[in-house]
């Protein structure tokens, strides 16, 4: 599943400013409740509620947040880059400032995890996260990201 399937440039939050783990999945969370109809407590309810194992660390500064919600009938992303480093507790103490935040819906097939290990090893390309963090529109770190999905 390309990432465009899931992702616009209205759901990238670029260079957001937050000083800790809590501040950005808010900001995280707020985004995709505006954008997917998606109560902004249920999702960070469910970041919360996450087992230290749950965040995605990529390495680079770059993180995943995955959560399933039982009601969520698709799949949708929220892609942000941070002003600054931040360490997510989660995490090995390394300091992340590429977030995406990916909500899925529970299913009894693995395209969750299909799409899971798809934006991995995107997020593990070191010129795309170099050029991310070059970049400070939507719409260019948009076109980033979907030329690179293929």
């Amino acid at each position: 599943m390309p990432i465009d399937t899931i992702i616009s440039p209205d759901a990238i939050l670029p260079l957001i400013k937050g000083t800790n783990e809590h501040s950005i999945t808010a900001a995280l969370s707020k985004k995709a409740s505006t954008l997917y109809g998606i109560e902004s407590s249920q999702i960070s309810d469910a970041i919360r509620c996450q087992t230290p194992n749950t965040l995605q660390h990529i390495s680079m500064g770059v993180a995943i947040l995955h959560i399933t919600l039982s009601a969520q009938k698709s799949s949708h992303a929220v892609f942000a880059r941070l002003e600054t480093c931040i360490e997510f507790t989660a995490a090995n103490h390394e300091p992340f400032d590429l977030i995406l935040l990916l909500v899925t819906g529970k299913s009894k097939s693995n395209k969750h995890l299909q799409l899971l290990a798809e934006i991995s090893r995107l997020f593990r390309n070191r010129s795309l996260c170099n050029k991310l963090r070059g970049s400070t529109t939507s719409d260019a770190m948009y076109a980033l990201l979907t030329d690179h999905s293929d």
